[in-house]
C-alpha cells in the first residue's frame, strides 16, 4: 500500500504542475472538456520604456497593427484575417504595400485609419495591439497601462523611438520572431529571418575584398542636418553591410556635412517629399565639393526601409547594399 500511495501522489503531483505550465480554457458551447494551451510569452516594453513580459494563451483575434511594415509582417506570416484596424500616421499615409503583399494590402483598405484615435480604438474592442513607443502616449492609442488594464495585450517595437538604445537589425529579427511565436507561425518567420542574415552573409562575401565607403544617412531638418549613426536601426545596417560611418547621432551644420565629405549619402524620405529632399542636396552649389554630389552617389532612402522596418529590413539592405557597392546595383 505504501508503494501504491507514493505512486498516486508522484502522479497528482505531475498532473498539477502540468495544470500550472498550461493555461486551460474552456470555450463556451462545448462539452466541459478543457481546451489545453500553451502559454506564449514574448519580451517587450511598456510606456515608460521599461522591459517587461507579454503572455498569450491563445492567439491574437482582434489586431490592431500600427504602419505598413507591420500589417506586411502579419501578412507574411498569414495572419492578416487577425487585423481589425491598421493605423497609418502621416507619413505613412499614401504609401502602397510591397508588391508581395498588394493584394492582401487591398482588403485592408476598408479597416485602414489614418492616425487611429484612442476613443476609435476603445470602440475596435481590440485584443492586442501592436506598435511604436509613439503609439503608446495619451495623445495617440493611450499607454500600455491603459490597455493592459483592460486585458489587451500590447507590444512596443525595439528599434522605435529609442526605446532600446543600439536596437537593430538583430532586433528587427527578434520582431518577426515574437509575431512568430504569437500568431504561431514560427517556420515562416524563420524563413524571413533567414532571408535577412543571408542577404548580409552574401554581401559581406562578395565585398571582403571591395572599398569599403564612408557613409551618411541624412534627414533635413531646419537650417542643418539630423545624422542617423550606429544607435540607430540603418547605422547597424551599415555596418554590417561593412560600411563607417564618420560621425555620431545627431545634428550637424551643412559645413559640417562638407568637412566629412562621406564617399556616399542616404537622404532619408517620409512620403511625397522626395524630389525636394534629394534636390536640397544634389542642386545646392554649396554641395557641389562633396564626393557623393560628384559621383553621383546620393540616394534616396524610404523611412520604411531604415526605421522598424520589419519584413521590409531585407529591402533595406538591398538599398543600402546597392549605394555603398554599385557593382552589387544589379543584385538589388
Amino acid at each position: 500500500m505504501g508503494k501504491k500511495s507514493g505512486l498516486f501522489l508522484l502522479c497528482g503531483a505531475v498532473l498539477l504542475f502540468c495544470l500550472y505550465a498550461v493555461r486551460i480554457s474552456y470555450p463556451a458551447g462545448t462539452s466541459g472538456f478543457p481546451e489545453v494551451q500553451a502559454v506564449t510569452k514574448v519580451r517587450t516594453y511598456d510606456s515608460l520604456k521599461r522591459p517587461v513580459t507579454v503572455s498569450f494563451s491563445k492567439i491574437p483575434e482582434r489586431v490592431i497593427i500600427n504602419r505598413l511594415n507591420g500589417a506586411e509582417t502579419l501578412m507574411a506570416l498569414g495572419a492578416a484575417d487577425r487585423i481589425i484596424a491598421v493605423n497609418m500616421q502621416n507619413t505613412d499615409w499614401g504609401k502602397p504595400y510591397d508588391d508581395r503583399y498588394m493584394e492582401q494590402g487591398k482588403a485592408l483598405e476598408k479597416i485602414t485609419y489614418r492616425n487611429l484615435t484612442k476613443e476609435e480604438a476603445v470602440l475596435l474592442n481590440p485584443d492586442c495591439i501592436i506598435g511604436w513607443y509613439s503609439t503608446f502616449t495619451d495623445k495617440r492609442l493611450g499607454t500600455t497601462d491603459f490597455w493592459n488594464a483592460r486585458q489587451v495585450a500590447t507590444y512596443i517595437q525595439a528599434t522605435s523611438n529609442m526605446v532600446k538604445p543600439g536596437a537593430g537589425v538583430e532586433d528587427e529579427c527578434r520582431f518577426i520572431t515574437d509575431m512568430g511565436l504569437i500568431f504561431h507561425a514560427e517556420s515562416q518567420a524563420k524563413l524571413l529571418t533567414d532571408e535577412i542574415w543571408k542577404e548580409i552573409e552574401d554581401v559581406q562575401e562578395k565585398t571582403r575584398y571591395s572599398h569599403h565607403p564612408s557613409v551618411m544617412v541624412v534627414e533635413f531638418s531646419g537650417g542643418g542636418l539630423d545624422v542617423y549613426g550606429y544607435e540607430w536601426l540603418v547605422g547597424d545596417m551599415v555596418r554590417r553591410l561593412g560600411g563607417f560611418i564618420p560621425c555620431e547621432n545627431g545634428y550637424i551644420s551643412y559645413e559640417e556635412l562638407i568637412r566629412l565629405d562621406p564617399d556616399v549619402i542616404f537622404v532619408v524620405y517620409f512620403n511625397h517629399d522626395l524630389k525636394t529632399m534629394m534636390e536640397q542636396l544634389t542642386q545646392n552649389p554649396a554641395f557641389s565639393s562633396l564626393k557623393a554630389v560628384q559621383g553621383k552617389r546620393v540616394y534616396p532612402l524610404r523611412l520604411d526601409y531604415m526605421y522598424t522596418t520589419a519584413v521590409r529590413t531585407i529591402n533595406g539592405l538591398r538599398v543600402l547594399s546597392s549605394g555603398m557597392y554599385p557593382d552589387l546595383a544589379g543584385d538589388a
